[in-house]
């Protein structure tokens, strides 16, 4: 993630046109931090309308699929679920290991 976001601060430099935003749900509990992370996502859709984003989260909150796999709440609504679309929602894994 590090690697990335240095990445992006490389070709910022270089004059390209790219933004960095901050979306967490700033400790909110349960669902309603899903809901106010879409809330600042969406926000910043509708001012860049001609853009692409990129969304760096949590695999469960990527998730296409209401619900908790793990049992509970069945219309649990993770941020991906509350997006307009076209969406694609990649989960991507890598060794294990620590930091």
């Amino acid at each position: 993630m590090l690697e990335l976001l240095d990445g992006v601060r490389r070709m910022r430099q270089r004059g390209l046109p790219l933004e960095l935003l901050l979306f967490d749900g700033d400790r909110t509990p349960g669902a309603t931090r899903d809901h106010v992370m879409a809330e600042k996502v969406m926000a910043r859709s509708a001012r860049k309308a001609d853009s692409t984003f990129v969304l760096l989260m949590g695999n469960l909150h990527a998730r296409k699929v209401k619900g908790n796999p793990f049992g509970g709440d069945r219309d649990y609504a993770w941020l991906a679920t509350l997006l307009p679309g076209p969406l694609t929602s990649l989960d991507v894994r890598g060794p294990e290991g620590s930091a």
